[in-house]
């Protein structure tokens, strides 16, 4: 046998052996003694024969082989375990990612959406002190509350409908719109009055967000 034969043999045991050993260590604790000390013997001839190069290396390998799957059987489903295997880590992701980072929801009415992002109304007729165009920004910052009003742009009467989306309500006044958050329409219903002045506070709240 010359060298580049016995290379190339020498690999080749030696992949058989790294096999024999990965199947020993992961069946050693509950496979049958008996089947793992013939596996042992089964590795020590082929490390012989990797050793010196003389043997019947096909009887060897075939012992080892068949120890080996005495220890660590063999199966045809081992494409469908890996599948499996895949399927339970990608379905694991996606209720980690749905669990603590993205969830998918269906608000069925806009009064809903405010809520769900965070915000809530209170009622308050007028600006408080720190509602001024100085302070209302820290303010807001330090307690996630600001007040918020709509005015009427024109004088004239209210329309006899109100209509609007999930976001806005829209009222009309004079002929002219004046679109309203949907967040303070508990604020807005049983207080719309029949004619406004310009300049006329139309809503008022005060509003929480987060």
């Amino acid at each position: 046998m010359n060298f580049f034969a016995k290379r190339k043999l020498k690999k080749q045991l030696k992949e058989y052996l790294h096999a024999a050993r990965h199947a020993r260590h992961m069946r050693e604790d509950i496979a049958d003694p008996k089947d793992i000390e013939a596996l042992k013997a089964a590795e020590a001839v082929v490390r012989e024969i990797k050793r010196t190069g003389e043997g019947n290396v096909e009887n060897a390998v075939e012992a080892l082989a068949a120890a080996s799957d005495k220890v660590y059987p063999s199966h045809n489903n081992t494409g469908l375990r890996e599948n499996i295997e895949v399927l339970i880590v990608a379905l694991g992701a996606a209720m980690a990612i749905r669990a603590f980072f993205l969830e998918p929801f269906k608000i069925p009415t806009g009064s809903m959406q405010p809520t769900l992002n965070g915000i809530t109304v209170e009622a308050q007729a007028a600006p408080g002190i720190f509602d001024n165009p100085i302070t209302k920004f820290p303010k807001w910052l330090l307690t996630g509350t600001s007040y918020k009003e709509i005015r009427a742009k024109v004088s004239g009467p209210t329309s006899d409908r109100l209509y609007g989306d999930r976001d806005k309500i829209v009222l009309e006044i004079g002929g002219e719109e004046h679109r309203i958050p949907v967040y303070m329409r508990d604020e807005l219903v049983g207080k719309i009055k029949s004619y406004y002045n310009k300049g006329d506070v139309i809503v008022s709240a005060r509003v929480i967000a987060g």
